[in-house]
């Protein structure tokens, strides 16, 4: 039988957090003139962050497969952002200083996993 505590436990242990993120609103149009959306930062207390493994990356389109990747584990609810989404794909810095973009997320019984790559 699966142990959620146990689980998040073994997450913690490898935290590598925490991490800030930023959420932001999608653009849009007032008076024929395009307004920038609102952003709001978000912090990512304790999370495990991994290179990405190739079951990973065939869960991301062809063309994103060759970019560096990174998973992200985590409690955290992350956003990743589409066409007529309210927001854009959250944006995380890590350890490395890079802004990463998340790409890609599943979630299952209050855990995130989030597919992370350096936006383009």
């Amino acid at each position: 039988m699966f142990d959620a505590d146990f689980a998040w436990d073994l997450i913690d242990s490898f935290s590598t957090g925490p991490y800030v993120g930023t959420r932001t609103q999608t653009s849009g149009v007032h008076n024929g003139r395009e307004v920038p959306g609102k952003k709001t930062k978000f912090t990512v207390d304790i999370a495990c962050v991994q290179p990405a493994g190739g079951r990973d990356l065939l869960r991301l389109p062809e063309e994103r497969r060759a970019t560096e990747t990174r998973v992200m584990f985590t409690k955290t609810p992350l956003q990743v952002g589409g066409q007529g989404a309210a927001l854009e794909a959250d944006r995380i810095t890590l350890e490395d200083g890079k802004l990463w973009e998340i790409q890609s997320v599943e979630s299952w019984m209050g855990y995130t996993k989030a597919l992370l790559q350096v936006p383009s």
